[in-house]
């Protein structure tokens, strides 16, 4: 409660009755000023700049830091931890009557910018608390009801959000129910939700593809994923990846000659099992569909 309650006051509802300083650091930086060397924190007013988000930063990892765990999941939904979630993922609505994260929030952190939530939250601790309840059931067929999972889709891609997304992803397609209500006629994201984990498998963040490839493995058992991952060449794109990563394997002296370490063949060559195990899945997927029409006909 002490962490959830002023995340949702401040971010949800700007603020509400709570303290000027925790929203914006205005009214922080001028106090300092008129303090002098008397302020009685010791801060300075160059301090003071920056203790709103840190403030935010703080709270918004210490819940994502509790928040797969069952003994905290039931007051944390109690307190907002949903609404919270939905709120980071919408992002600000602008002068221009458009709602979400601009393009440039994926690649760097901008900070007092006019597309920032009341804190100035994140979407790298945005997505991280998002991850971590949607390891519970409850909160992750809520998260979709809501139309989390369509504004998931929405966050910009960028070295900051790439594994953010992609643990979403990853913990949706990790229960099976959960799984099954996304890709319901009445949600029908299974085509974009296979494109955007296709994509990610070819990104610049070695723990994204892993857990884009996870997201497919687990995703594949439903035949309607098949059928989405087939139209987006999905086969001849992991193909295409597991030769490239082939060279970590077979020629490792060359890769090590050209500047990669001893760590990143290692982090590639499990990049390169998590795909392998994902393209099992997916021949044994093709498989029971085939198997099933031969018995059909029987």
């Amino acid at each position: 409660q002490s962490l959830l309650a002023p995340l949702v006051r401040v971010v949800c509802d700007g603020g509400g009755d709570g303290p000027e300083w925790e929203v914006r650091s205005e009214d922080t930086v001028a106090k300092a000023r008129d303090a002098g060397d008397d302020c009685p924190s010791g801060l300075e007013a160059g301090d003071c700049e920056s203790l709103h988000r840190v403030l935010t930063q703080s709270r918004m990892l210490c819940v994502a830091a509790i928040g797969d765990y069952v003994e905290c999941f039931a007051e944390a939904l109690q307190h907002g931890a949903l609404r919270l979630s939905l709120r980071l993922l919408a992002g600000q609505t602008l002068d221009s009557g458009e709602t979400g994260w601009p393009e440039a929030f994926g690649a760097r952190r901008l900070f007092d910018d006019p597309a920032s939530l009341p804190g100035d939250p994140q979407l790298p601790e945005a997505l991280s608390l998002c991850s971590a309840f949607l390891a519970h059931r409850k909160f992750a067929i809520s998260f979709i009801d809501g139309g989390g999972a369509k504004m998931l889709t929405a966050v910009p891609r960028g070295p900051l959000t790439y594994h953010g997304v992609t643990r979403c992803m990853f913990g949706i397609a990790s229960i099976t129910t959960a799984l099954e209500r996304l890709v319901s006629p009445q949600v029908n994201l299974a085509r974009k939700y296979v494109k955007v984990a296709i994509e990610m498998l070819d990104c610049a963040n070695e723990y994204a593809r892993r857990h884009a490839a996870l997201f497919l493995t687990f995703a594949v058992q439903i035949p309607i994923i098949v059928v989405a991952y087939d139209a987006e060449a999905g086969l001849k794109h992991v193909l295409t990846l597991l030769r490239t990563l082939a060279l970590f394997v077979s020629d490792e002296t060359r890769m090590r000659d050209g500047g990669l370490t001893a760590y990143d063949i290692a982090m590639a060559k499990e990049t390169g099992n998590h795909m392998s195990l994902l393209l099992r899945q997916y021949m044994r997927a093709h498989f029971i569909q085939h198997v099933k029409s031969i018995e059909e006909k029987v």
